[in-house]
């Protein structure tokens, strides 16, 4: 992924797995999809986000029942080593509202829901998909933040 954009163009997060073996997740509802997307001014103040980015930052919820898995909200991904799965696409300017020319940093944070036993990621119910369909406890992941520039001219 390039480290920079221009607030107008399209940016695409995406998983990988580091293994050849499927992985199996579910994805967060869509309007949870931009909670963890956030972008700072040059000053290191947040900046606010459009009315697009409200409606699609709302807390992740987590499933209740095993019913909630099969509604689209938390729509089933897999992906493997030699597999990119798009997680989330926006333009900068559609999510934020960026109020002046400059040199602005973007925080992305992926997050997904994966089998849980104990409290604890279960391996090998998100190596197998039969597991992992039938899971009944779920539990939220997010990675590290990637760090992006974006630059409005």
């Amino acid at each position: 992924m390039p480290n920079q954009f221009r607030s107008d163009e399209m940016i695409r997060a995406e998983f990988a797995a580091n293994i050849t073996n499927n992985v199996w997740y579910r994805y967060l509802p869509y309007q949870s999809r931009f909670h963890a997307v956030k972008l700072f001014d040059e000053k290191g103040r947040e900046v606010t986000k459009t009315e697009k980015g409200v409606a699609n930052s709302q807390p992740p919820t987590k499933p209740k029942k095993v019913l909630d898995m099969y509604n689209k909200n938390f729509a089933a991904g897999w992906t493997r080593s030699d597999l990119w799965v798009d997680y989330v696409s926006f333009r900068p300017d559609e999510i934020f509202v960026i109020p002046k020319k400059g040199i602005y940093e973007l925080e992305i944070r992926a997050q997904i829901y994966v089998p849980m036993t104990n409290g604890m990621p279960d391996t090998n119910a998100m190596l197998d998909s039969k597991k992992t369909v039938f899971a009944k406890n779920y539990g939220l992941i997010e990675s590290p933040p990637l760090h992006i520039k974006v630059i409005k001219e």
